[in-house]
């Protein structure tokens, strides 16, 4: 027998993502933050536990098409629905709503005006290119102040 650490926590079985193109594909020239936010959705579609995944996007593109783009072996293990930029219901069903950006202002201030700041949590993403490692060029030494006991 599993024991659950928390017992009392219910897991949400639905997620809002939002995102505005509509379609979860590359384009002809993807920067590295369009690949990793496809594979993020792919993944969390796939191995999420999810229900239902609602997208959020300026079309509000229907399940169908959303199912084509998450899952290009044609076989959906969740539900997809589509809606408008706007719409929170989604959102506050499952209680997050996820974005591949980091700007969330916009969506904080309408997350207010709809149904409230408790209603669901907002997460944005930062994608950074790390620079080459530098380590043999420069290697890393402690400064004299680094060492313990040392004033």
């Amino acid at each position: 027998m599993v024991e659950i650490p928390f017992p009392e926590v219910i897991l949400t079985t639905r997620l809002a993502i939002y995102h505005p193109p509509g379609r979860l594909g590359l384009k002809q020239n993807p920067f590295g933050k369009d690949v990793a936010n496809l594979q993020l959705f792919q993944a969390l579609a796939r191995y999420g536990g999810y229900e239902q995944l609602d997208i959020l996007s300026a079309d509000g593109i229907g399940g169908d098409v959303l199912s084509a783009d998450l899952f290009p072996d044609g076989s959906p293990t969740v539900r997809l629905a589509g809606a408008g930029l706007l719409a929170t219901d989604g959102a506050a069903a499952g209680g997050t709503l996820i974005r591949g950006q980091a700007d969330l202002a916009e969506l904080a201030w309408n997350r207010r005006r709809t149904v409230g700041d408790k209603a669901f949590s907002l997460v944005g993403m930062i994608h950074t290119l790390a620079p080459r490692p530098c380590g043999r060029k420069y290697p890393m030494q402690p400064s004299p102040r680094s060492r313990i006991g040392t004033p």
